[in-house]
């Protein structure tokens, strides 16, 4: 009786000791989630707002290899210290030429805030087309290619347009999945909260 007792008595310890563990290392997950966020509850209603995914983890944002369709090489180094809006999109896809010339107009009126809009086009190297569409929507922002699908790959692009915000320091925020309008009163209020975050 007294064995039965005493095994019974080590297995709830075993038991108590394990779940007291697994508590405080969701804890110090959740602590870690919470120091990592770049977005305080205050502000979480103005991604939800624009159909922003918040990571809740600091990650790293994938590097990039790109072209622009003048020859010039594209990585995430070129935009450090500025906020980027990566977006991906391809001349085919109408959502994607909808929400080109709201992006612009966020572009113009933030750039010199320290906000970089980079377009990544998934066109099949069908440059004549694109530089057309460029020069026709008289598109300011850098426009790149990739033609491998390496960038899509790297940022598990599954459908465009996708968007993706990092912060000045090269990290992932957030990402919509479909078109937005960027000269919104919502997208603008967004756009300064990650300008003005970034700066803490």
């Amino acid at each position: 009786m007294f064995k039965i007792s005493f095994f019974l008595s080590v297995i709830f310890a075993v038991f108590v000791i394990l779940f007291v563990l697994l508590f405080e290392n969701s804890f110090k997950i959740s602590k870690e989630q919470s120091k990592n966020s770049f977005v305080g509850e205050s502000a979480a209603s103005l991604f939800s707002k624009m159909g922003f995914v918040v990571l809740p983890l600091k990650k790293k944002a994938p590097d990039l290899a790109l072209s622009s369709l003048g020859g010039d090489l594209y990585g995430l180094d070129r935009f450090l210290g500025k906020v980027v809006l990566v977006n991906f999109w391809a001349i085919w896809c109408p959502p994607c030429v909808r929400e080109m010339p709201s992006m612009e107009k966020a572009y113009v009126k933030f750039k010199d805030m320290g906000l970089e809009v980079l377009a990544i086009s998934l066109d099949s190297e069908d440059f004549v087309k694109i530089k057309k569409f460029v020069k026709d929507l008289k598109l300011t922002f850098p426009i790149a290619y990739d033609p491998k699908d390496n960038a899509k790959y790297n940022y598990e692009v599954r459908s465009i347009p996708t968007t993706f915000l990092i912060d000045r320091e090269g990290y992932l925020v957030a990402y919509s999945k479909g078109p937005r309008e960027w000269d919104s009163n919502d997208a603008f209020g967004l756009i300064k909260y990650i300008l003005s975050k970034s700066k803490d």
